[in-house]
């Protein structure tokens, strides 16, 4: 592909779709598309309540963002720092190491919701607050079809998606979670993110939202997204806990249990506020298709909590070298001292 004709396509993103990257149900309208294609949350467990800090991306016209989050409890919901999802990326990034030095082995718009009555199937609007620039709304109920009839009458779900969605829907409502409704409120957002040269479309991520929730376990609402994920959507995960922490098919890419000594040499000043003295810190992925999110995420003890840290090693051992040189010096000074013909 030409330079001249990838910036072609850089430019026409903003008239091909709208795509916006989270855990949860991610919405526009009819005429936008959207694609999740990889997911970023942040897990702490602890005395009966979960935090899950999640970082959406987005790209697009801010007043088609839509997000939808099942949580086995109505939340209490802020803004979180960005940098701790930098910092915890670096620090758990692997290390790479050459094997001959150091051979180790392996616009403005607003929604108004009404407030249902006994008989509309129960639905219950909990709360409804204003969190940085998003309008965040946390309802619950009874009848999966007086939900799904509310969310489309506030202009989250619509004939593209309600299909594949009520079904996810359904599945919470029964297991009696309640849903945190997210949108931008444009005025705050231009604020934070003024109009560009391609208009009121943006791309990058956005703030961190935490959800502080009552759960029995450490789970991460996967089934949802499904209605939104690419053919292949990454997951990452990272979890402070007591222990090191896996869940099904996940690869773990680093797992320490951090001492008070390395907490105070840590060059990560939100991760070391953010951890506790003896907690493991796991970074957990895997990759999913769509047809394999068919269950929410539950985030377990793993089998052990040995360390690990993953090492990526280039080069060759000089004892490697050794083996091959011999061989090789021998059969260049073969060929030398063959006679001419």
């Amino acid at each position: 592909m030409s330079r001249a004709y990838f910036c072609f396509l850089l430019l026409l993103l903003p008239v091909l779709g709208t795509q916006a990257l989270a855990d949860g149900m991610l919405l526009t309208s009819p005429w936008y598309y959207v694609q999740e294609t990889a997911q970023q949350a942040i897990l702490r467990h602890e005395a009966g309540a979960e935090t899950m800090t999640i970082l959406p991306h987005f790209q697009g016209d801010a007043n088609q963002f839509a997000w939808i989050v099942p949580l086995p409890a109505p939340p209490q919901v802020e803004t979180a720092d960005v940098d701790l999802f930098r910092e915890l990326d670096l620090m758990t990034r692997p290390l790479n190491r050459y094997r001959d030095s150091d051979w180790e082995g392996c616009n403005n718009t607003s929604v108004d919701y009404l407030v249902g009555s006994e008989d509309n199937g129960g639905i219950q609007i909990i709360d409804q607050q204003t969190v940085g620039y998003y309008d965040v709304m946390t309802v619950s109920a009874e009848e999966s079809p007086a939900l799904i009839d509310s969310l489309t009458q506030w202009g989250f779900l619509h004939d593209g998606n309600i299909d594949s969605a009520g079904e996810a829907i359904d599945h919470y409502v029964q297991q009696g979670w309640s849903f945190a409704t997210v949108r931008i409120d444009t005025v705050s957002f231009h604020e934070a993110f003024p109009e560009d040269w391609y208009g009121s479309s943006y791309r990058g991520q956005l703030d961190p939202l935490k959800f502080t929730f009552a759960s029995a376990e450490m789970i991460y609402p996967l089934r949802i997204s499904a209605v939104s994920a690419a053919e292949s959507s990454e997951v990452v995960l990272y979890v402070a806990d007591a222990h090191r922490r896996h869940f099904e098919g996940a690869v773990t890419r680093y797992a320490n249990r951090f001492t008070a000594t390395e907490l105070a040499a840590l060059d990560y000043p939100r991760a070391a506020a953010w951890l506790q003295e003896g907690e493991f810190l796991t970074h957990l992925r895997r990759d999913y298709a769509p047809q394999e999110m068919t269950m929410d995420l539950v985030v377990e003890r793993a089998a052990s909590d040995e360390e690990y840290r993953h090492i990526i090693y280039s080069g060759m051992p000089w004892s490697t070298l050794g083996l091959l040189g011999g061989p090789a010096a021998w059969f260049i000074w073969r060929r030398r001292s063959r006679p001419l013909p």
